[in-house]
Protein backbone atom coordinates (compact mmCIF):
# COMPACT_ATOMS: atom_id res chain seq x y z
CA UNK A 1 0.00 0.00 0.00
CA UNK A 2 1.46 3.22 -1.46
CA UNK A 3 1.03 6.40 0.39
CA UNK A 4 0.70 9.85 -1.98
CA UNK A 5 2.85 11.46 0.85
CA UNK A 6 5.25 10.88 3.42
CA UNK A 7 5.77 14.26 5.21
CA UNK A 8 6.25 13.57 9.21
CA UNK A 9 6.95 16.37 11.40
CA UNK A 10 10.28 15.36 13.08
CA UNK A 11 11.32 15.66 16.84
CA UNK A 12 12.14 19.27 16.89
CA UNK A 13 16.01 19.89 17.64
CA UNK A 14 18.01 23.01 19.36
CA UNK A 15 20.45 23.61 17.32
CA UNK A 16 23.77 23.98 18.47
CA UNK A 17 23.51 22.58 22.31
CA UNK A 18 24.71 19.31 23.25
CA UNK A 19 23.30 16.64 25.04
CA UNK A 20 24.88 17.78 28.42
CA UNK A 21 22.68 21.20 28.02
CA UNK A 22 19.55 18.59 27.66
CA UNK A 23 17.27 17.56 30.39
CA UNK A 24 14.99 15.20 28.39
CA UNK A 25 11.53 13.12 29.57
CA UNK A 26 9.94 11.13 27.02
CA UNK A 27 7.00 8.19 27.11
CA UNK A 28 3.39 7.45 27.16
CA UNK A 29 0.09 8.71 28.19
CA UNK A 30 -2.62 6.49 27.06
CA UNK A 31 -0.99 5.62 24.08
CA UNK A 32 -0.17 9.46 22.85
CA UNK A 33 3.96 9.92 23.24
CA UNK A 34 5.36 12.69 24.89
CA UNK A 35 8.76 14.14 24.95
CA UNK A 36 9.96 17.23 27.11
CA UNK A 37 13.01 18.61 27.01
CA UNK A 38 14.55 21.49 28.76
CA UNK A 39 17.97 23.77 27.92
CA UNK A 40 19.17 23.09 31.48
CA UNK A 41 23.08 24.58 31.79
CA UNK A 42 23.02 24.46 35.21
CA UNK A 43 20.80 23.36 37.81
CA UNK A 44 20.65 19.33 36.19
CA UNK A 45 18.70 18.09 39.08
CA UNK A 46 16.08 20.99 39.56
CA UNK A 47 15.44 20.95 36.03
CA UNK A 48 14.86 17.00 36.16
CA UNK A 49 12.52 17.56 39.17
CA UNK A 50 10.50 20.11 37.27
CA UNK A 51 10.40 17.68 34.56
CA UNK A 52 8.84 15.03 36.39
CA UNK A 53 6.14 17.58 38.17
CA UNK A 54 5.39 18.91 34.35
CA UNK A 55 4.81 15.13 32.72
CA UNK A 56 2.22 14.58 36.05
CA UNK A 57 0.34 17.77 35.56
CA UNK A 58 0.07 16.93 31.51
CA UNK A 59 -1.09 13.10 32.33
CA UNK A 60 -3.45 14.70 35.52
CA UNK A 61 -4.86 17.55 32.53
CA UNK A 62 -5.58 14.63 29.81
CA UNK A 63 -6.80 12.33 31.26
CA UNK A 64 -9.67 14.52 32.92
CA UNK A 65 -10.64 15.28 29.21
CA UNK A 66 -11.20 12.04 27.56
CA UNK A 67 -14.28 11.45 25.74
CA UNK A 68 -14.83 7.63 27.52
CA UNK A 69 -13.01 8.75 31.38
CA UNK A 70 -12.18 11.59 33.60
CA UNK A 71 -14.88 14.66 33.25
CA UNK A 72 -15.89 14.62 30.47
CA UNK A 73 -16.55 10.95 30.01
CA UNK A 74 -18.48 11.31 32.98
CA UNK A 75 -20.55 14.36 31.34
CA UNK A 76 -20.84 11.73 28.08
CA UNK A 77 -22.73 9.32 30.22
CA UNK A 78 -24.62 10.89 32.82
CA UNK A 79 -25.59 14.35 30.54
CA UNK A 80 -25.93 16.14 33.78
CA UNK A 81 -22.82 17.20 36.05
CA UNK A 82 -23.54 19.64 39.16
CA UNK A 83 -19.61 19.01 40.17
CA UNK A 84 -17.81 19.67 37.29
CA UNK A 85 -14.20 20.18 37.80
CA UNK A 86 -13.60 24.29 37.75
CA UNK A 87 -10.52 23.87 35.38
CA UNK A 88 -12.77 21.60 33.07
CA UNK A 89 -15.52 23.57 33.07
CA UNK A 90 -13.24 26.47 31.72
CA UNK A 91 -11.97 24.49 29.12
CA UNK A 92 -15.52 23.38 27.63
CA UNK A 93 -16.19 26.70 27.66
CA UNK A 94 -13.07 27.36 25.68
CA UNK A 95 -13.78 24.69 23.39
CA UNK A 96 -17.37 25.91 22.43
CA UNK A 97 -15.80 29.70 22.30
CA UNK A 98 -13.73 28.03 19.56
CA UNK A 99 -16.06 26.08 17.51
CA UNK A 100 -17.91 29.79 16.83
CA UNK A 101 -14.38 31.83 16.02
CA UNK A 102 -14.07 28.87 13.35
CA UNK A 103 -17.79 29.14 12.23
CA UNK A 104 -18.09 25.29 13.47
CA UNK A 105 -15.03 24.40 11.42
CA UNK A 106 -13.62 22.80 14.68
CA UNK A 107 -16.69 21.41 16.63
CA UNK A 108 -16.24 18.73 20.18
CA UNK A 109 -20.03 18.33 19.33
CA UNK A 110 -18.72 15.34 16.61
CA UNK A 111 -17.77 12.57 18.95
CA UNK A 112 -20.52 10.62 17.45
CA UNK A 113 -19.49 10.93 14.06
CA UNK A 114 -15.62 9.81 15.14
CA UNK A 115 -17.30 6.91 16.69
CA UNK A 116 -19.31 5.90 13.73
CA UNK A 117 -15.85 6.22 11.44
CA UNK A 118 -13.69 4.61 13.91
CA UNK A 119 -11.51 7.48 13.32
CA UNK A 120 -8.45 6.51 15.69
CA UNK A 121 -8.46 2.86 14.24
CA UNK A 122 -5.67 1.23 12.48
CA UNK A 123 -8.42 1.12 9.67
CA UNK A 124 -11.23 3.51 9.85
CA UNK A 125 -15.26 2.30 9.22
CA UNK A 126 -16.61 4.45 5.88
CA UNK A 127 -19.99 4.87 7.35
CA UNK A 128 -22.90 4.34 4.56
CA UNK A 129 -24.63 7.15 3.57
CA UNK A 130 -28.22 6.61 5.69
CA UNK A 131 -25.33 5.96 8.68
CA UNK A 132 -23.79 9.40 7.81
CA UNK A 133 -26.24 11.94 7.59
CA UNK A 134 -27.85 10.35 11.06
CA UNK A 135 -25.03 10.89 12.70
CA UNK A 136 -24.41 13.99 11.52
CA UNK A 137 -27.99 15.05 12.75
CA UNK A 138 -27.25 13.80 15.86
CA UNK A 139 -24.30 15.50 16.54
CA UNK A 140 -25.91 19.02 15.17
CA UNK A 141 -28.35 18.90 17.34
CA UNK A 142 -26.35 18.08 20.31
CA UNK A 143 -26.43 21.01 22.47
CA UNK A 144 -23.97 21.49 25.58
CA UNK A 145 -24.58 24.16 28.78
CA UNK A 146 -22.32 24.88 31.26
CA UNK A 147 -23.01 27.45 33.90
CA UNK A 148 -20.53 27.36 37.02
CA UNK A 149 -19.91 24.11 38.19
CA UNK A 150 -23.24 22.33 36.15
CA UNK A 151 -22.56 20.57 32.98
CA UNK A 152 -25.33 19.29 30.55
CA UNK A 153 -25.58 17.45 27.66
CA UNK A 154 -29.01 17.34 25.55
CA UNK A 155 -29.45 15.32 22.53
CA UNK A 156 -27.74 12.23 21.73
CA UNK A 157 -24.00 11.05 21.40
CA UNK A 158 -20.57 12.19 23.31
CA UNK A 159 -18.49 15.38 23.14
CA UNK A 160 -14.87 15.26 22.09
CA UNK A 161 -12.29 18.00 22.38
CA UNK A 162 -10.12 16.36 20.76
CA UNK A 163 -6.46 17.92 20.28
CA UNK A 164 -7.80 20.75 22.42
CA UNK A 165 -7.88 17.79 25.34
CA UNK A 166 -3.92 17.34 24.65
CA UNK A 167 -3.21 21.47 24.28
CA UNK A 168 -4.50 22.06 27.52
CA UNK A 169 -2.62 19.27 28.76
CA UNK A 170 0.83 20.68 27.50
CA UNK A 171 -0.35 23.91 28.43
CA UNK A 172 -0.50 22.80 32.19
CA UNK A 173 2.93 21.65 31.64
CA UNK A 174 4.56 24.51 30.23
CA UNK A 175 2.67 26.65 32.88
CA UNK A 176 4.49 24.22 35.53
CA UNK A 177 8.32 24.66 33.95
CA UNK A 178 7.82 28.53 33.47
CA UNK A 179 6.97 28.88 37.32
CA UNK A 180 9.82 27.05 38.14
CA UNK A 181 12.04 29.14 35.91
CA UNK A 182 12.38 26.80 32.56
CA UNK A 183 13.36 30.14 30.05
CA UNK A 184 13.92 27.59 27.03
CA UNK A 185 11.78 24.29 26.42
CA UNK A 186 9.95 22.40 23.84
CA UNK A 187 6.98 20.10 25.03
CA UNK A 188 5.67 17.17 22.33
CA UNK A 189 2.78 15.43 23.11
CA UNK A 190 0.77 13.87 20.58
CA UNK A 191 0.02 16.31 17.78
CA UNK A 192 0.91 19.10 19.64
CA UNK A 193 4.07 21.08 20.39
CA UNK A 194 4.81 24.07 22.32
CA UNK A 195 7.68 26.30 22.91
CA UNK A 196 9.60 28.84 24.23
CA UNK A 197 13.14 30.13 24.67
CA UNK A 198 15.95 30.99 22.73
CA UNK A 199 19.73 31.65 23.88
CA UNK A 200 22.31 33.94 23.41
CA UNK A 201 19.51 35.33 20.81
CA UNK A 202 21.45 32.66 18.05
CA UNK A 203 19.84 29.09 18.94
CA UNK A 204 15.95 28.73 18.49
CA UNK A 205 14.20 25.74 18.47
CA UNK A 206 13.58 24.04 14.90
CA UNK A 207 10.91 22.15 13.37
CA UNK A 208 12.09 20.28 10.96
CA UNK A 209 9.07 19.14 8.09
CA UNK A 210 10.56 15.93 6.13
CA UNK A 211 9.96 15.88 2.06
CA UNK A 212 7.60 13.46 0.26
CA UNK A 213 8.44 10.77 -1.86
CA UNK A 214 10.52 11.99 -4.60
CA UNK A 215 10.93 15.27 -3.84
CA UNK A 216 14.52 16.54 -1.88
CA UNK A 217 13.55 19.47 0.01
CA UNK A 218 12.60 19.93 3.48
CA UNK A 219 10.33 22.61 5.18
CA UNK A 220 12.18 24.28 7.81
CA UNK A 221 10.40 26.33 10.65
CA UNK A 222 12.12 28.26 13.31
CA UNK A 223 8.74 29.73 14.92
CA UNK A 224 8.66 32.40 17.98
CA UNK A 225 7.48 31.14 21.20
CA UNK A 226 4.20 29.31 20.83
CA UNK A 227 2.47 26.33 20.44
CA UNK A 228 1.46 23.98 17.21
CA UNK A 229 -0.38 21.62 15.79
CA UNK A 230 -0.41 19.42 13.23
CA UNK A 231 -2.45 16.75 10.72
CA UNK A 232 -1.05 15.42 7.72
CA UNK A 233 -1.87 12.57 5.19
CA UNK A 234 1.56 11.05 5.89
CA UNK A 235 0.89 11.65 9.42
CA UNK A 236 -0.49 8.59 10.78
CA UNK A 237 -3.22 9.00 7.95
CA UNK A 238 -5.34 6.45 6.71
CA UNK A 239 -6.12 5.08 2.88
CA UNK A 240 -9.87 6.21 1.72
CA UNK A 241 -10.56 4.79 -1.70
CA UNK A 242 -7.51 4.86 -2.47
CA UNK A 243 -6.57 8.33 -1.32
CA UNK A 244 -4.42 9.06 1.92
CA UNK A 245 -6.06 11.52 4.03
CA UNK A 246 -5.72 12.69 7.70
CA UNK A 247 -7.07 11.38 11.13
CA UNK A 248 -9.80 14.40 10.57
CA UNK A 249 -13.57 13.86 9.56
CA UNK A 250 -14.99 17.69 8.05
CA UNK A 251 -17.92 18.64 10.00
CA UNK A 252 -19.84 20.16 6.97
CA UNK A 253 -20.26 16.76 5.44
CA UNK A 254 -19.04 14.11 8.05
CA UNK A 255 -16.47 13.47 5.03
CA UNK A 256 -11.79 12.70 5.35
CA UNK A 257 -11.16 15.92 3.84
CA UNK A 258 -8.53 16.38 1.18
CA UNK A 259 -7.91 20.61 1.59
CA UNK A 260 -4.46 20.49 1.86
CA UNK A 261 -1.49 18.08 2.28
CA UNK A 262 0.04 19.20 5.51
CA UNK A 263 -0.99 21.80 7.88
CA UNK A 264 0.40 22.96 11.13
CA UNK A 265 -1.59 25.64 13.34
CA UNK A 266 0.36 28.57 15.10
CA UNK A 267 -1.35 29.90 18.12
CA UNK A 268 0.02 31.60 21.71
CA UNK A 269 -0.99 28.84 23.65
CA UNK A 270 -1.89 25.11 22.97
CA UNK A 271 -5.13 24.62 23.77
CA UNK A 272 -5.53 27.16 20.80
CA UNK A 273 -3.71 25.41 18.19
CA UNK A 274 -5.19 21.82 18.90
CA UNK A 275 -9.01 24.02 18.36
CA UNK A 276 -7.48 25.35 15.03
CA UNK A 277 -5.41 22.74 13.30
CA UNK A 278 -8.38 20.73 12.24
CA UNK A 279 -9.96 24.20 11.62
CA UNK A 280 -7.38 25.22 8.94
CA UNK A 281 -7.25 21.93 7.71
CA UNK A 282 -11.03 21.53 6.19
CA UNK A 283 -11.17 25.06 5.43
CA UNK A 284 -8.51 24.95 2.93
CA UNK A 285 -5.59 27.31 2.27
CA UNK A 286 -7.98 30.27 0.62
CA UNK A 287 -10.81 30.29 3.23
CA UNK A 288 -7.94 29.58 6.32
CA UNK A 289 -5.78 32.52 5.21
CA UNK A 290 -9.35 34.47 4.63
CA UNK A 291 -9.99 33.92 8.51
CA UNK A 292 -6.14 34.32 9.84
CA UNK A 293 -6.46 37.96 8.36
CA UNK A 294 -9.25 38.18 10.89
CA UNK A 295 -7.40 36.78 13.47
CA UNK A 296 -4.31 37.68 12.78
CA UNK A 297 -2.90 36.30 16.54
CA UNK A 298 -2.79 33.01 14.84
CA UNK A 299 -1.11 31.40 12.20
CA UNK A 300 -0.48 28.71 9.54
CA UNK A 301 2.32 26.63 7.92
CA UNK A 302 0.20 24.49 5.19
CA UNK A 303 1.31 22.26 2.43
CA UNK A 304 -1.00 22.11 -0.95
CA UNK A 305 -1.23 22.00 -4.35
CA UNK A 306 -1.48 24.51 -6.94
CA UNK A 307 -1.65 24.81 -10.75
CA UNK A 308 -2.62 22.56 -13.44
CA UNK A 309 0.73 21.12 -12.78
CA UNK A 310 -0.37 20.30 -9.52
CA UNK A 311 2.85 21.50 -7.78
CA UNK A 312 3.28 21.27 -3.91
CA UNK A 313 4.00 24.69 -2.72
CA UNK A 314 4.27 25.19 1.60
CA UNK A 315 3.53 28.73 2.34
CA UNK A 316 2.84 30.52 6.00
CA UNK A 317 0.58 33.32 7.17
CA UNK A 318 2.06 36.56 7.84
CA UNK A 319 2.89 36.04 11.81
CA UNK A 320 5.03 32.89 10.48
CA UNK A 321 6.56 34.89 7.08
CA UNK A 322 10.28 34.64 7.93
CA UNK A 323 10.20 31.66 9.89
CA UNK A 324 10.32 28.94 7.02
CA UNK A 325 13.33 27.91 4.97
CA UNK A 326 14.58 25.64 2.72
CA UNK A 327 10.68 25.18 0.62
CA UNK A 328 10.38 25.20 -2.97
CA UNK A 329 7.75 24.68 -5.21
CA UNK A 330 7.61 20.65 -6.24
CA UNK A 331 5.93 18.44 -8.91
CA UNK A 332 3.72 16.06 -8.19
Amino acid sequence: MKRTLLCALLPALLIGCGPDSMVKRDGEILDVPYEISILAESGGRQAGSLAGKAVSVMEKRFKLLQPDRGEIGRLNEDRTLTDLNPEVARVLLFADSMRQLTNGMYDYRFGALRNLWEITEEEPKPPSPAELEAALAKCRDLRLTVEGSRASLSGEGPIDLGDVAAGWAVDGAAETLIKGGVGCAIIRFGNVTRLWGVRDDTIRWRMDFAPPPGDSTWYVLTPPDGAFCSYGKGINGFQYLGTYYPRLLDPRDGMPSDSAITVASYAPDAASAGALAPALFVMGKRIAFQWLNANDKYGIFIVHRIGAQRQRVAETSFSLLDCLTDSTATEE
